[in-house]
């Protein structure tokens, strides 16, 4: 038996690892603390450690506390190998259905997501383990000029990778499916179709983020919207909360939402984990009744795709029947 913690980005993070590497039985690899004999002495260490180090931040004691919109992120406990199937979905709620995430890159393609198809797998461990049974894979599909376009290499090395984790994942009970995150202004140059989430009629279209400089974002993504629609698909607007242009009005997209255009949020910006901006905006459009989806748009462990948390969330603010449909894939027609 192997017992696996991931270290997702938390605050301090290199004091942490410091404070736990040295300690019986643990090997870090990759950010992940890997208890060999996992036991009570191992976890009473290991307890005690995390135990100071929460006490240190809730008391503050640092002088260089974290920026604001630095993103924040919990311990995972998750197992891997034999001892996975004994292991129970990481919550205290064992009523939580299956999650359908419709935005990932868990499976290598070149792009910032998995980088192998090791890592690929243990992402979906943690995915499974989390309560996912159907995870898309969508690759970056940028623009020419940005950092990751679509390529005849980067789809080598996604054609390479998904097979094989596909069929790894299934005998867990994981339906690994592919599709494409696709910058708006790729749909005129593109056929919608080869860009779909697998088994559905959608195509994900991301919203473009902070990071670029887009002065024309809303629309850009309607263009695009308008194109898929044409050839009969549906859009699916991944990140809205991310978008300058629309944490600055968050009601500019609501003629989006009325068109029938799903609007699928980043689960983690619901828990701050893409910053304080991100979480405002993101609850300010759940609260005006837009949003269709939320999906983890994991990369690696430090964004990795696990919805149960914010599944949670929603459920305590809204109630069970307005969260499951968030998180259970019901605003798209799923094919088996």
């Amino acid at each position: 038996m192997r017992l696996s913690l991931l270290l997702r980005r938390l605050p301090r993070p290199r004091l942490l690892a410091r404070r736990i590497e040295h300690l019986p039985g643990i090997d870090l690899r990759h950010g992940v603390f890997h208890l060999a004999h996992p036991g009570p002495e191992a976890a009473g260490h290991l307890g005690d450690a995390l135990g100071a180090e929460q006490q240190r931040e809730d008391a503050h004691e640092d002088d260089d506390l974290p920026d604001p919109e630095a993103e924040r992120h919990p311990l995972i406990v998750a197992a891997t190998g034999a001892a996975a199937a004994s292991v129970p979905v990481r919550s205290e709620n064992m009523e939580i259905p299956g999650f359908v995430d419709v935005h990932s890159h868990v499976v290598p393609s070149g792009d910032d997501g998995a980088t192998s198809i090791e890592q690929g797998l243990e992402l979906c461990r943690l995915a499974f383990e989390a309560g996912t049974r159907v995870l898309f894979a969508t690759p970056h599909a940028h623009a020419a000029w940005d950092t990751y376009p679509r390529t005849p290499a980067r789809e080598r090395i996604f054609a390479a990778a998904y097979p094989t984790m596909r069929d790894t994942v299934a005998t867990w009970g994981l339906d690994l499916r592919r599709g494409w995150e696709v910058y708006p202004s790729v749909i005129a140059d593109s056929d919608p179709f080869e860009l779909r989430l697998e088994g559905t009629n959608a195509v994900l279209v991301e919203f473009p983020g902070w990071w670029l400089d887009v002065a024309d974002a809303i629309p850009l993504v309607t263009a695009a919207c308008e194109r898929i629609e044409a050839v009969g698909l549906v859009p699916v607007l991944a990140h809205p909360e991310r978008c300058p242009a629309v944490s600055h009005a968050p009601e500019l997209v609501a003629p989006l939402a009325e068109r029938g255009w799903p609007l699928c949020l980043n689960a983690p910006s619901l828990l701050g984990e893409h910053g304080v901006i991100s979480e405002r905006t993101a609850w300010r459009l759940l609260d005006d009744g837009v949003i269709s989806l939320a999906a983890s748009d994991a990369h690696r462990f430090e964004r990795p795709p696990t919805l149960d948390r914010a599944f949670l969330e929603v459920e305590r603010r809204y109630g069970r029947d307005r969260a499951l449909p968030l998180f259970d894939g019901s605003a798209l027609r799923i094919d088996a």
